[in-house]
């Protein structure tokens, strides 16, 4: 990501409160750690972060966190979801008891963090918009099937010749 991007994400994560923050570094599998040679602690992972600035820094310094986590922590839709319904918590809980509360690829337990709802088939490769092709994912797992199918979009464009 370019130094514009990352101003950017520099001012999203600035508006975020200190709760949020701490969601967002969960979220993202970021720990809110100093590093440990920057510390006198006893701790050989370094002292928490507790400090909004830090934490800021932190975050924006960490390449798994993308304007995407961010959305998802602050509830905005974003352009991503244009078109696309919305699951209520009711949805969510029903989605992850159907999967025992792990990741739709991987073996992650989904209870302690955020998971993440995606379209099993997306939209635009033809997927329904039912909650069938609905599945809750770690972060992790999301990101590979982010860029597969971004990946198979763009050549389903390119046989098409768009």
């Amino acid at each position: 990501m370019g130094l514009f991007g990352e101003d950017e994400k520099r001012k999203k994560l600035q508006k975020l409160t200190i709760k949020q923050l701490r969601r967002l570094a969960k979220l993202s599998e970021v720990e809110l750690r100093y590093n440990p040679w920057e510390t006198v602690s006893e701790d050989p992972k370094g002292d928490p972060i507790t400090n909004k600035r830090d934490m800021i820094l932190c975050l924006s310094d960490s390449p798994n966190v993308t304007n995407v986590e961010i959305d998802i922590v602050t509830g905005q839709k974003g352009p991503r979801s244009v078109g696309r319904k919305y699951r209520t918590k009711a949805e969510q809980d029903r989605i992850l008891k159907r999967q025992n509360y792990t990741c739709g690829m991987c073996p992650k337990d989904l209870s302690r963090t955020v998971p993440i709802f995606d379209h099993k088939k997306a939209l635009a490769l033809g997927g329904k918009d039912t909650i069938r092709n609905i599945w809750a994912l770690c972060g992790t797992c999301d990101a590979e099937k982010t860029r597969v199918d971004r990946d198979l979009i763009a050549k389903r464009k390119r046989r098409r010749g768009n």
